[in-house]
């Protein structure tokens, strides 16, 4: 039986029991920490896509209520379906075949600070690094809220269902949010944000249909690819908001900004364009606070001899201790097909013009120095590439790239480093990690190369799956306290900041509701009373 046929056989068993009862049992299960139905562990994101098919398929007539047996023997069945979607290839590396089940798995494991610092550091670029008003812009006219606010709003509620596992909260009701952010927030505001971010299930199923049907029928890259429910994190309930699950609230949330911009920026100019410089311009600032003396692209170039001034130049060149270092700055994040994908040529043509570009533009750009007799070129076997991309693709290093590749796509990867560089000194890592990277070396009183050398005799051994492990074993080999450091700086600032004003308008907004019915409770409760049946109406009004 296909893939699609196996995943049709489960919908139509889903249909035979009442959507209700199969949300509820579904959503207790998301709801538990560390739950388990039979002798399967929880998995979130499982969970997250047997309820993309519950809300998509119709009942039937004569549907009846589902118990949790039940569910879970569909859900074991879902479970199994691995085998078809992973599929085993002796031709293929074990890391490509598995790739994407364990970035599945990830996605739901990291520290939530990480998604917090996430939203913070959006913060910090597109208000501090840019200057542009063109992204700001964009997003205030695609979402008719300001953006500085909207990233308060995303905080309060991102930060309230960060540890809703842990203190077993569930859903927010709607009077403690009037009661927390109004007056502070317009009533008009606040529907919109809910709208924005949130649906009631009813409507997510109608989407849910309507997205499939663009789609498709089922395929098993589908299998991995991320929960929609990632799009749109809130369930907007009759007495309150929910979500599905607590990352998805919380990654959700503080990745709405960027996938918003990124949905208006058809052709580049209001939010990529902009945003590439001020990413650049953030990575520059980390090396000058680390005190890596890095010698600047505009700076770079002037090295070259005017017959190859045209030449290729990467962002940032370092060298220590007989040792070169080519960075260059991506401000991309992966497509959900790179990440999802068994098929190498997929993961090739979307790299090229990035990841792989990234080689191509150190090995010219080392060739153009070479040339030029640049004093401080060291040998071949002493350069290093590092990459640094705005999300983690995965990829870790030049020699899992050329292994995800294969056979008949790895060429590509030994043809961008040429003779320039040696491919096991090649290395990809997101912000966040670098991040973490930039403070072991202050904490630990260590060099970037000696990080680097940890990373390339470490894949001698057992390769680790992404960066933010290498960081955590480095860290513990310098024996820090905190060995796995999440967050610049900037960014915690930045996050501090934000969270100062979402606490003053706590505070405003208490201390108003407070005062308001120390002069007269009366006045007090008819003054709440018709605040929260405006809020209500007004945002049944905007769902419709």
């Amino acid at each position: 039986m296909s893939f699609a046929n196996r995943v049709n056989s489960i919908k139509r068993r889903l249909s035979k029991y009442t959507r209700a009862s199969l949300v509820e049992h579904l959503m207790k299960r998301l709801h538990l920490p560390e739950s388990s139905f039979g002798d399967h562990p929880s998995l979130p994101w499982l969970s997250c896509m047997m309820l993309e098919l519950v809300l998509e398929v119709d009942e039937d007539p004569d549907a009846r209520v589902a118990d949790s047996q039940k569910l879970t023997v569909i859900l074991n069945d879902l479970w199994n379906l691995q085998n078809e979607a992973i599929r085993f290839d002796p031709d293929k590396t074990m890391m490509l075949t598995m790739r994407p089940f364990l970035i599945q798995q990830l996605r739901f494991q990291s520290a939530q600070v990480t998604h917090l610092y996430f939203l913070a550091r959006m913060q910090l670029l597109l208000l501090e690094y840019n200057k542009s008003p063109k992204p700001i812009r964009a997003f205030e006219r695609a979402t008719g809220i300001p953006f500085e606010d909207f990233v308060t709003l995303s905080l309060f509620f991102a930060f309230a269902f960060s540890d809703m596992l842990a203190i077993k909260q569930t859903k927010i009701t709607y009077e403690y949010i009037l009661s927390k952010l109004y007056p502070s927030y317009s009533l008009e505001t606040l529907v919109k944000f809910l709208t924005l971010v949130g649906n009631e299930l009813d409507t997510l199923g109608k989407n849910i249909k309507l997205k499939r049907v663009d789609s498709g029928p089922p395929r098993s890259d589908d299998y991995f690819t991320e929960s929609l429910f990632f799009g749109t994190p809130l369930l907007l309930l009759p007495s309150g908001v929910s979500t599905t699950h607590s990352y998805i609230a919380c990654i959700g949330l503080s990745e709405f900004i960027l996938r918003t911009l990124k949905d208006c920026d058809d052709d580049g100019n209001s939010f990529r364009k902009p945003f590439s410089h001020a990413f650049e311009r953030y990575i520059s600032d980390l090396f000058i606070t680390s005190g890596l003396a890095v010698v600047q692209e505009d700076s770079l170039k002037k090295q070259y001899n005017d017959e190859i001034k045209n030449s290729k130049v990467v962002d940032y060149f370092y060298s220590s201790d007989g040792k070169n270092l080519f960075v260059d700055a991506k401000s991309v994040e992966p497509k959900q097909t790179v990440l999802s994908t068994q098929n190498p040529r997929v993961i090739k043509e979307r790299l090229r013009d990035h990841l792989i570009g990234a080689l191509t533009q150190a090995r010219e750009c080392a060739n153009a120095l070479n040339q030029s007799k640049y004093d401080h070129l060291v040998s071949t076997e002493n350069r290093y590439i590092l990459v640094i991309s705005h999300q983690d693709f995965f990829v870790g290093s030049g020699q899992r790239l050329r292994d995800l590749l294969g056979k008949d796509y790895g060429s590509s990867i030994d043809d961008a480093v040429g003779n320039e560089f040696k491919l096991e000194n090649v290395f990809y890592i997101a912000i966040a990690e670098f991040e973490g990277v930039i403070q072991l070396l202050q904490e630990g009183q260590v060099t970037i190369f000696e990080f680097l050398d940890y990373c390339k005799n470490r894949n001698t051994k057992e390769p680790l799956f992404n960066m933010r492990q290498y960081v955590s074993e480095f860290g513990q080999e310098l024996q820090l306290d905190n060995p796995s450091p999440i967050g610049s700086d900037r960014v915690k600032k930045s996050f501090d900041s934000t969270f100062r004003e979402l606490e003053a308008a706590w505070e405003h907004n208490s201390a108003y509701w407070r005062e308001l019915g120390a002069v007269d409770s009366v006045v007090a409760v008819n003054e709440f009373t018709y605040v929260y049946n405006s809020f209500r109406k007004a945002l049944s009004e905007s769902e419709q």
